[in-house]
Parts: structure tokens; sequence; C-alpha cells
């Protein structure tokens, strides 16, 4: 319906702009009588606010809802359920614990130049995920963090020789790519990506 709407808008103004610049090219639609500027003006003033009214009336674009569990949350679900059979309480404290922490994902790593900058990443307790490079020479660092919704963190960096570590609110269990690019003069190199132990 918006996009009807938004033809019809679209055509008004153009119909009103071509009609106050040059009335008689709508002669041959107004048989019998002559346009005039004020007369077209009338017509298309009112396509447009025809138009207006609905584009407000129209259905309006929801916002993306994502409900998103974190890692603590579903870990706790699953130790619940786990446990529900075991009676003692120190065999539900090892199961709650164990199932607490964030998944270890190989899917993510990638062998890029490790004599340059090597990355590691991993999932924490409150549903984010960080990631540290370890850069050993001087240049300009790009590296992101994507998640399977399409959201890319990005970061662009003059770093030095050392560790940067960054944060993305995102669960590991929905990234989808980590990667990390040294640029040093006009060479650029890849950074290797493994998970931290």
């Amino acid at each position: 319906m918006n996009t009807i709407s938004d033809l019809i808008l679209f055509a008004g103004i153009i119909g009103l702009i071509v009609a106050l610049a040059k009335p008689t090219a709508f002669a041959r639609f107004l048989k019998g009588t002559t346009p005039t500027r004020k007369k077209l003006g009338l017509i298309f003033g009112g396509v447009i606010v025809f138009a207006l009214v609905l584009l407000a009336l129209g259905p309006q674009p929801q916002p993306q809802k994502t409900t998103t569990t974190s890692s603590h949350t579903q870990a706790a679900n699953t130790a619940t359920t786990t446990n529900t059979a075991s009676t003692t309480e120190t065999s539900s404290n090892t199961a709650t614990q164990a199932a607490t922490k964030p998944a270890l994902r190989q899917d993510l790593a990638f062998q890029g130049d490790a004599s340059f900058c090597d990355a590691t990443y991993k999932g924490n307790d409150n549903g984010t995920t960080t990631w540290t490079l370890n850069i050993k020479q001087t240049g300009e660092l790009i590296t992101h963090l994507s998640d399977k919704s399409g959201h890319i963190y990005r970061h662009d960096n003059n770093v030095g020789v050392g560790y940067t570590a960054y944060t993305a609110d995102v669960n590991i269990n929905d990234v989808s790519e980590i990667n990390g690019l040294l640029y040093i003069g006009n060479d650029s190199h890849p950074c290797k990506i493994a998970p931290a132990n």
C-alpha cells in the first residue's frame, strides 16, 4: 500500500511542477476547458494531499523484534532440564557450571599469516563475543565481526605492536564471521583467527 501511495505522491509532485511550468501540456486531458495554473494546481495539490493521507493511514513498518537469549540464560534452562532427574545438589551445581560456559566454535577459525597478526575469539558469559588481536608490526588494522542477521561490527584503527581487543554485543552462537586484515604500507596481511582456550 505504501508503494502505491509513494507512486501517487511522486506523480502528483511531478504533475504539479509541469503544470506550473507549462499548463498547456495538460490541454489534451482537460477537453473543453482551458488548463490554467490555478485549476491544475488544485488538481495536483489534491492528488498530493490524497497520497499523503494514504501514507499516514497505511500500514506502518514494524520494527524488527529480535529476541536474543544470552548463553547464560540458555545454559540455566538446559541445566534445569538436565538436572530434573538429579537429586543431589552437588551434581546440579556441576552441571550448571558446565552448561553456562559458552560454546567453543572452531568453524570461525581462519588460517591467516600469524607472523604479522593473530587473533583469538571467545564467547563471554554475559552473551557478548570478544576477539583479541596480537599485532606484531605497526600498521592499519581493519577487523570485523559479522552476525547471522547481517550486522557488521567493523573497526579500522592504526595500531602498534601489542594486543588490541574488541567486544561485540553478539552471542558467540550468532556470529557468522570474524576477520582481521593488517595493512603495512601497500601490503595487506590477513590475520590468523583461532578460538581462545
